[in-house]
């Protein structure tokens, strides 16, 4: 079964801002469309305002934030990410922000971050230097704790989980 990975704003961001959203053109990706909304105002990047537009297909509003989560006052984003993921526990949420992903460890919820993918995409080939990639990321401003990175360098040199 294909893995559905729903994006939160900062991956889409991020990795636009690298110049790095083909990892988001190759995967199953939705986005919920509280996370459209935000990704839509001005002050983001044009190219990842730009995905959006040319993804439309992949926005969607079918979900209900619990009280479980609404509890957390997580933003409008997260929280929908994390709605998704909870009404589909198959899905995989895509959230950076440590509060929100406090959140889904508490509900067991399947989760990455911008790092996540870039593994995923190094591992099936579709970028080939990981450590450039991640210069990317930091050089457009995407923030990455160094024992964060060493630990990602680490387990792509590992086999497959």
């Amino acid at each position: 079964m294909e893995k559905v990975f729903i994006l939160n704003s900062s991956p889409v961001i991020s990795l636009s801002k690298a110049g790095l959203n083909v990892i988001l053109e190759k995967l199953t990706v939705l986005i919920p469309q509280d996370v459209a909304v935000e990704l839509s105002y001005e002050k983001y990047v044009d190219e990842a305002r730009q995905f959006i537009s040319a993804h439309q297909e992949s926005v969607f509003s079918e979900y209900l934030i619990s009280d479980e989560i609404k509890n957390w006052g997580l933003g409008k984003g997260e929280s929908s990410v994390l709605a998704s993921v909870f009404q589909h526990p198959e899905w995989i949420a895509v959230i950076d922000d440590g509060a929100a992903r406090k959140c889904a460890n508490v509900y067991n919820l399947n989760l990455t971050g911008t790092l996540g993918l870039l593994l995923i995409a190094y591992r099936i080939g579709w970028i080939d230097n990981l450590q450039e990639s991640i210069d990317a990321l930091r050089h457009a401003g995407f923030y990455l704790n160094k024992h964060l990175i060493k630990d990602v360098l680490q387990k792509a040199d590992s086999e497959f989980i």
